[in-house]
């Protein structure tokens, strides 16, 4: 979150309590994150509160340059969630799991692959896509 704001020039800053005058963004106990926008935003998903800084900053095409390329960022987002960060939870939780573990493998090695024939997840500048995977 924090590098798609960079990349978007949005301001945030980082915090451990709530706080009603600024942006912020705070860590949860739970592994949450809350992202505010004074006091009448809250964001709780990684995925929403980067579609929401990219969207702050659309010259930034963190979105994508079409309306096609921003479907395909919105599907790497929902993939990457998915594919990757679901099976790093069930491994954070059980080291042993050999099913996450095999599932996240497979897809790294299938988008290894793509790297290799594309520099970019979506079109010829970096996206939340690729923002994301890193």
């Amino acid at each position: 979150i924090l590098v798609a704001a960079a990349c978007a020039g949005v301001s945030l800053a980082t915090s451990t309590a709530d706080s009603s005058s600024s942006t912020t963004l705070t860590p949860r106990s739970s592994g949450t994150l809350v992202l505010a926008f004074g006091s009448s935003i809250r964001i709780g998903t990684v995925n929403a509160a980067l579609r929401l800084i990219a969207s702050l900053a659309p010259a930034s095409g963190l979105l994508g340059e079409s309306d096609t390329d921003q479907a395909k960022v919105d599907g790497w987002l929902s993939f990457l969630w998915s594919s990757v960060d679901l099976p790093l939870q069930v491994l954070v939780q059980d080291p042993q799991s050999q099913a996450a573990l095999k599932d996240l493998f497979d897809v790294l090695v299938n988008i290894d692959a793509l790297m290799l024939r594309q520099t970019f997840l979506v079109g010829h500048s970096p996206t939340l896509a690729d923002i994301r995977l890193a």
